[in-house]
C-alpha cells in the first residue's frame, strides 16, 4: 500500500490544503480548515459532495469536467483495487485569479488498524506551469483521461527531435482491443477501460515522460531518455502484467490490448516514428493479448 502515516503528517505540516477520507465508510477523517471553509463543506457531507463542491466552486471551467470524472466514486474504487495514486494539474480559484496547482490523491494504511484511507492534498504550482516549454499546448488535455492530446503529443515529439537531432529515448504505442468499442459492448465499458489504461500508464512512467491519448482506444508515451533496450522491454512487460492484474478483478470493463516500442536513436520525424511504433504494436498483437514487442531494424 502506497503512503505512510509519516508522509501524511509531513504534508499536513506544510499547511497545504488536504483532506483524508476513510474508504470503507466514506467518512472524512481530517481536513484543513482553509480548503473546506472556502467551499462550505462539512464532515457530514458525502465524499461525492466534497469533490462536486471543489469542482464547481474552485476549479477552472476548462478543467472542471476532467476533475469531476477523475474524482468520482468509481475512480476511488479503481484506486483501491489497483493500489495506485492519482496526480494531475489543474487551475483553481485563488482570490480573484486562477492559479495552477497539482492535485494528489494516494492511499495510506493505518499501521495499527490497517484501515485504508485516501489522502488528498493540493500543491500550489505558482507561476510554474509545466516542465516542458510548449507554449499554450500545455492546456490541451484529453477530457476523459487528463492526458495530452494527439496534437499536443505531435508538437512535443517534433520539438524533441529538433533538440536531440535523433532521439535518445524510446516511444511506446499502446492500442486497446477494438472489441471493447463493439456494439455488443456497452459504451461505458469502453470508457472504463480507457480510464483504467490511463491510470496504469501514469503509474509506470516518470514525471518527465510524455503520456498522450492518441484516439479513442490508443495511447503513446515518449520516454525522453532511456538506458537501453532491455529497460524498454522490462517496462513494457510490467505494463502488460498490470493490465492482466486489472482484468483479474470484477470490473465491468477489461483492459485488453498490445504495446509496441521503438528506440528513438535513429528516428527524426513524428510521422515515421509513430508508424514504426504502430508496426511494433501489430507484431505484439500476433503474440496474443496484453503482449509487447520492441521493433529492431
Amino acid at each position: 500500500m502506497s503512503g505512510k502515516i509519516d508522509f501524511r503528517n509531513s504534508i499536513i505540516a506544510t499547511h497545504m490544503p488536504y483532506i483524508e477520507i476513510e474508504l470503507d465508510t466514506k467518512k472524512v477523517l481530517r481536513h484543513s480548515r482553509y480548503l473546506l471553509g472556502r467551499i462550505g463543506y462539512m464532515k457530514e457531507h458525502s465524499v461525492d459532495e466534497f469533490f462536486a463542491r471543489i469542482g464547481n466552486t474552485l476549479v477552472h471551467p476548462d478543467e472542471k469536467e476532467r476533475f469531476l470524472q477523475l474524482m468520482s466514486i468509481y475512480s476511488l474504487n479503481l484506486l483501491v483495487a489497483q493500489k495506485k495514486k492519482i496526480s494531475f494539474e489543474f487551475r483553481y480559484l485563488a482570490g480573484k485569479d486562477f492559479k495552477w496547482a497539482c492535485f494528489n490523491l494516494s492511499l495510506a494504511k493505518h499501521p495499527e488498524t490497517e484501515a485504508v484511507s485516501a489522502f488528498c492534498y493540493v500543491e500550489d504550482l505558482g507561476d510554474w506551469l509545466h516542465h516542458l516549454d510548449v507554449g499554450d499546448f500545455y492546456l490541451k488535455r484529453d477530457i476523459e483521461t487528463g492526458l495530452y492530446t494527439e496534437n499536443t503529443f505531435e508538437r512535443i515529439l517534433t520539438d524533441y527531435f529538433e533538440v536531440f537531432e535523433g532521439g535518445q529515448g524510446a516511444l511506446f504505442y499502446i492500442s486497446l482491443s477494438k472489441e471493447f468499442a463493439a456494439s455488443t459492448c456497452p459504451k461505458k465499458s469502453s470508457n472504463y477501460s480507457v480510464v483504467a489504461m490511463s491510470n496504469i500508464l501514469r503509474e509506470f512512467f516518470r514525471n518527465d515522460d510524455i503520456v498522450a491519448k492518441i484516439n479513442e482506444l490508443d495511447f503513446a508515451v515518449l520516454v525522453q531518455s532511456v538506458a537501453d533496450e532491455n529497460t524498454v522491454r522490462q517496462r513494457a512487460g510490467e505494463i502488460c502484467s498490470a493490465m492482466n492484474e486489472y482484468n483479474k478483478r470484477d470490473f465491468s470493463g477489461k483492459v485488453i490490448g498490445n504495446i509496441g516500442c521503438i528506440m528513438l536513436k535513429e528516428q527524426n520525424t513524428y510521422t515515421i516514428a509513430m508508424k514504426k511504433a504502430k508496426i511494433a504494436c501489430e507484431h505484439a498483437a500476433f503474440q496474443g493479448e496484453n503482449t509487447s514487442y520492441l521493433l529492431n531494424e
